[in-house]
């Protein structure tokens, strides 16, 4: 449930679009480790929506996630990665009686209908985003970014930031030697959902090949709207726009920040899991 309410500013500081992001930064960079229930609603190439729902653990460094999935589709499915000890596959409990597979997370199996992989787990990949698009605009970043104090999301007392990108659009690219669709959204800090979603010559994120000419989104959004608590400073919300609409749209409940993780925790043989 999300609602607003108007505090006098007695209570509440003006603080720009920049200034937020630089504290986020600082925030995000202290925490060690999270566990958090994520709810999902990620836009389908046919225009559908996409729905989840997860408990994830995430060690920062060495960086290795723990996932269970708790939407109705695929309930009780956990999903481990952990290069260190496993090198750069997940490893997928399915269920009891299906062995334990090892899947690239990079590969058709585990990002169907998902729109981000587990390598971006937990909370450093938004405020990275950010950060990004706040260090390219400089000075014009303030004159995007709106930001309203004192407002009520899913229980905690929050930020809201929104920023419009009125130049939203796309350009022409063509794929160079050795980039994937994966390679490519991060190093432009762009969507590889809308590349795909936009590309009529694109079947999904695999589809790539050196010299294919796409179009890509000028920036990762149309419009983002960022609920960030207001104690520990993390993004609790964020939901994404493009020309048409939402296309994705993320919620952080019941975060713990720097939880003590046993030593097997993010392995198969931690007593609490199925594998």
């Amino acid at each position: 449930m999300i609602c607003c309410l108007s505090f006098s500013s007695l209570f509440s500081q003006a603080i720009t679009g920049s200034a937020l992001i630089n504290k986020m930064v600082e925030a995000v960079a202290k925490v060690k480790s999270y566990q958090f229930t994520m709810v999902t609603k990620e836009r389908k190439l046919d225009n559908t929506y996409h729905y989840g729902k997860s408990l994830n653990k995430v060690m920062v460094n060495p960086y290795s996630v723990y996932m269970k999935i708790l939407a109705e589709k695929n309930n009780g499915v956990e999903v481990l990665y952990n290069p260190a000890k496993y090198g750069k596959v997940s490893v997928l409990n399915a269920g009891k009686f299906i062995p334990d597979m090892k899947l690239d997370p990079l590969g058709g199996m585990m990002r169907k209908d998902q729109h981000h992989t587990i390598i971006e787990g937990g909370f450093r990949y938004s405020v990275d985003l950010l950060n990004s698009i706040k260090n390219q605009l400089g000075a014009n970043f303030d004159v995007m970014a709106k930001v309203e104090s004192d407002i009520l999301f899913n229980d905690r007392l929050c930020y809201r930031m929104t920023l419009n990108d009125d130049d939203f659009g796309y350009v022409k690219y063509v794929l160079k030697d050795k980039e994937s669709l994966y390679s490519l959204a991060n190093q432009k800090k762009i969507s590889e959902f809308l590349i795909v979603y936009h590309n009529k010559n694109v079947s999904d994120y695999s589809d790539f090949e050196a010299g294919k000419v796409i179009e890509i989104p000028t920036a990762f959004a149309k419009k983002a709207i960022i609920y960030i608590d207001k104690i520990s400073l993390h993004a609790i919300g964020i939901e994404m726009y493009d020309e048409i609409g939402l296309f994705e749209k993320y919620e952080f409940q019941e975060v713990k920040y720097n939880p003590a993780f046993a030593i097997d925790e993010f392995t198969k043989e931690f007593k609490g899991y199925g594998f």
